[in-house]
């Protein structure tokens, strides 16, 4: 099963590719800004994503169990607007 971690780490493998010299070191031009905004970026819109799914699902979720226990007004009734 994929983790957390494990994704972070592909994302960092795709848009940061850690380049090092023989010597150890890191190479100077391995990290670049436009590689961590679209990381940066691409993290935030997962986030936001992942944010949107779950109040869906607890939505559905409380509109189901309303729905399971006989109840007949889980859903607030539509109002009609007023001129």
């Amino acid at each position: 099963m994929l983790t957390m971690l494990d994704c972070l780490w592909l994302v960092g493998q795709v848009f940061l590719p850690w380049r090092s010299d023989p010597d150890g070191g890191p190479d100077e031009n391995s990290v670049s800004g436009r590689g961590i905004l679209a990381a940066l970026i691409l993290l935030a819109a997962l986030i936001f994503i992942s944010l949107h799914i779950i109040t869906a699902l607890r939505a559905t979720d409380a509109l189901q169990d309303c729905a399971m226990q006989g109840r007949t007004n889980c859903v607030p009734p539509i109002r009609a607007a007023s001129p």
